[in-house]
């Protein structure tokens, strides 16, 4: 398209109009009229277009100018205008098409479709990225994490508004921003600056305890176990919950055998004396011994004693030839 052949301005009307769902604006234009595509000053289609299959297929060129930042990724959606109306024209095009003038409604030039020929001009403006770093939740189940969101590149600012996993909008003060109350997982922030530009932080993941805090204790004991502060004479499992010293919710258990004490009695009646445990005893009597038991607790044995003693006795006879005395015969 040759300078000529572009309009010097163009009227921006008031008329809106919403086509699935997008609201167009309409930018009133002169179009060429039936002489050929080389006389006149307005706008016409092109018979070269860079970018595009082939020739033909491209209605005027334009710089649009706002006072604002365009939104990161907008577009300029073209769609001709067959009716007229308040503010707006209807359009009708004259070109060559093959060598021969064709004069065609708005009907058969919609130029309404993402990604081809660029239809859709991307208007920049917008260059923002976000780049995040993350505190973990302390505390297993609460929502104590939080992530720093730093936007840096063109259109970034310091006030706007961002949403949280898709939530609604929050506004911001401070560039970097924190966003606070997080819990563990992954999570988003989707930025608007106040120039209207959009960014993203992507998924990012919040750390954080995997699940509660807890502590396992296996104890064998003889007679008993104090364990904080109680003391168990059981075997069993018991558990205690506190607060650790991060301010999180603990729960200790304690897997304890109790091994009890033993003890034995023996009775001996014995002459003189008796060994026991190491002990010679000539005495009758009562006696202890503490030791310790095979499971390695405490044992107490007692000795019930009684001790014979030996006696004497004396026997005088006076016999002829010889004497039987307990079985033996004696004669001298």
């Amino acid at each position: 398209m040759v300078s000529s052949q572009v309009p010097q301005t163009v009227v921006v009307g008031n008329a809106f109009i919403s086509i699935n769902g997008v609201v167009y604006r309409y930018i009133n234009q002169a179009v060429q009229s039936a002489s050929g595509p080389s006389n006149g000053t307005s706008t016409m289609i092109s018979a070269i277009k860079t970018g595009c299959t082939s020739p033909g297929t491209r209605v005027g060129t334009y710089r649009l100018v706002n006072t604002r930042d365009f939104r990161s990724a907008s577009s300029a959606k073209h769609i001709f205008n067959l009716t007229a109306g308040q503010q707006r024209t209807a359009t009708a095009v004259t070109c060559y098409v093959s060598g021969v003038n064709v004069t065609a409604v708005g009907t058969l030039y919609n130029y309404n479709t993402t990604g081809t020929c660029d239809q859709n001009l991307s208007l920049n403006g917008c260059a923002v990225s976000a780049g995040v770093s993350t505190n973990a939740v302390v505390c297993y189940g609460q929502s104590t994490g939080s992530a720093s969101v730093t936007l840096s590149g063109l259109g970034s600012s310091s006030t706007g508004t961002y949403r949280l996993d898709g939530g609604s909008s929050v506004v911001y003060s401070s560039n970097p921003f924190t966003v606070s109350n997080l819990s563990a997982g992954s999570h988003t922030v989707a930025i608007t600056t106040t120039g209207l530009c959009e960014a993203s932080t992507g998924s990012f993941t919040v750390s954080g305890p995997a699940g509660p805090a807890v502590s396992s204790t296996t104890r064998s004991e003889c007679t008993s176990y104090l364990w904080n502060g109680t003391t168990y004479s059981a075997s069993g499992v018991y558990t205690y919950s506190t607060t650790s010293g991060a301010g999180c919710d603990s729960v200790a258990t304690l897997n304890l055998t109790i091994k009890n004490k033993t003890t034995s009695s023996t009775t001996q009646s014995v002459c003189t004396s008796y060994l026991w445990n190491g002990t010679t005893y000539t005495n009758s009597g009562v006696y202890t011994f503490n030791g310790t038991n095979a499971a390695g607790c405490d044992s107490t044995a007692t000795l019930n004693l009684t001790i014979k003693n030996k006696t004497t006795s004396s026997t005088t006879q006076s016999v002829c030839t010889s004497y039987s005395w307990n079985g033996t015969t004696y004669t001298n």
